[in-house]
């Protein structure tokens, strides 16, 4: 591990990324994005462990509005909470 570097870098959205959030079983090396660019996308780190490409993308999810935050449900494999940078009020399980 060097302080100095990041290990990985990659172009994940069209727009600022706004929140990320690792999944938290143990053996699922996903992580989530979410941005401006009203997206959120899961990417398998362990799939695409070479650091010059881009790692696959397992699902993508259009909101109606630039997504402000995610957070993996725990102990669920495929739930994720989301909320918008909208005044709606609402939190969305997907």
């Amino acid at each position: 591990r060097r302080p100095d570097r990041c290990e990985r870098q990659f172009m994940a959205h069209n727009g600022p990324v706004f929140s990320l959030d690792w999944h938290p079983m143990d053996k699922t090396w996903w992580l989530a994005t979410a941005g401006r660019d009203k997206m959120i996308k899961v990417w398998d780190m362990v799939r695409g462990n070479d650091k010059a490409s881009l790692p696959p993308c397992l699902y993508s999810i259009t909101n109606i509005a630039p997504v402000a935050r995610i957070k993996w449900r725990p102990h669920r494999k495929h739930h994720i909470s989301s909320c918008s940078l909208m005044v709606d009020h609402c939190i969305n399980v997907w």
